[in-house]
């Protein structure tokens, strides 16, 4: 799934709740990723900067944090067993995905 797509949705949004979705994986042999970059992140949250923070919810039990990818441009990656942060090098935009 396509940052991009949900960008084209979207604008204005802080805060996506999938704690009631699941994810198909094996489609064709390719598992079902979340794909975001840093210009995704910031079309859906309609900002840039330490204010385009976006924060993701989900169910562990069908969508896992490894789901989920990020690219251009670079960024760290911190978390634990339920929870990733994304902060994007320079920039200070932040994706937090909140798993339960």
């Amino acid at each position: 799934i396509d940052g991009d797509d949900l960008a084209s949705l979207f604008t204005d949004i802080e805060e996506i709740d999938l704690s009631g979705a699941s994810i198909d994986g094996d489609l064709a042999g390719d598992s079902d990723t979340f794909d975001f970059t840093l210009a995704d992140i910031q079309a859906i949250t309609g900002q840039t900067g330490a204010s385009a923070a976006l924060s993701i919810d989900i169910n562990l039990g069908t969508i896992a944090l490894a789901d989920f990818t990020f690219g251009g441009a670079a960024f760290t990656d911190t978390g634990d067993a339920t929870s990733r942060t994304i902060t994007f090098t320079g920039t200070n935009e932040t994706v937090t995905i909140n798993g339960s």
